[in-house]
């Protein structure tokens, strides 16, 4: 225990690895911080869609025929589903009675809307995992060189006495790059894949309003299909 303490305090003698320690600890922070906000972010935008789409066939439709007067019950619901995939229904909703194509066109500006706000930041926390390794990389060169250059200086004596605890220093600054650039990669992989669920469900949303809104009448055998297709 004696021995690591004493190499962590020689640290401070260390100026490059202590610099890049001191950088890498900042960028974790700063990780972090954007790995919590993101996560509350995906969480409160996190709905059943299942459910959602469900309920919304129900007040939209009436014995298999278009209810216009769901539409005013369609945008109580949305509220009630608060998040990016009933926003993205909540748009052709308040433009309707309006066009296919009018329609699609409201809900692709407000899906585009939606998923960059759930990618923002993202980048900032992709960066750090990348580029963290070699921060802590380019601490660990810096002080290895430098231990060599010790033993240049002392006309070649010393050896591996006088370089080990130098170059020791310096791999730690390589330790604590890996340490900050594992969790990162790691939570930017996670909400990838988030922003991938969200968006897959924006778009069926999205489909299924379309459908629902332009198909004006549809036979009883189908909507009874329907229904048990949204229950199964």
């Amino acid at each position: 225990m004696p021995e690591n303490l004493g190499l962590f305090q020689s640290l401070f003698k260390n100026y490059w690895a202590l610099l890049t320690i001191l950088v890498l600890v900042a960028v974790s922070f700063v990780s972090i911080y954007h790995i919590v906000e993101r996560y509350l972010r995906f969480k409160a935008a996190k709905v059943d869609t299942n459910e959602f789409l469900e309920k919304l066939k129900r007040v939209l439709r009436k014995d298999g025929k278009f209810d216009s007067s769901g539409v005013s019950r369609a945008l109580d619901l949305c509220q009630d589903f608060e998040g990016p995939v009933s926003f993205v229904v909540k748009a052709a909703l308040i433009r309707f009675p309006s066009t296919k194509e009018e329609l699609e066109e409201a809900m692709k500006k407000t899906a585009i809307r939606e998923i960059s706000k759930l990618e923002k930041n993202l980048v900032v926390i992709g960066t750090i995992g990348n580029v963290a390794p070699f921060i802590g990389l380019l601490g660990t060169v810096i002080g290895v060189t430098e231990s060599f250059s010790l033993i240049n200086n002392m006309g070649g004596t010393g050896g591996i006495g006088v370089v080990g605890p130098g170059i020791a220093q310096a791999l730690i600054a390589t330790i604590v790059g890996l340490f900050v650039a594992i969790p990162s990669v790691a939570a930017y992989n996670y909400f990838v894949r988030k922003v991938d669920e969200l968006n897959t469900d924006i778009t069926l949303a999205g489909m299924e309003t379309v459908n629902l809104l332009t198909a004006k009448d549809v036979d009883r055998d189908k909507w009874d299909e329907m229904n048990k297709e949204s229950r199964g």
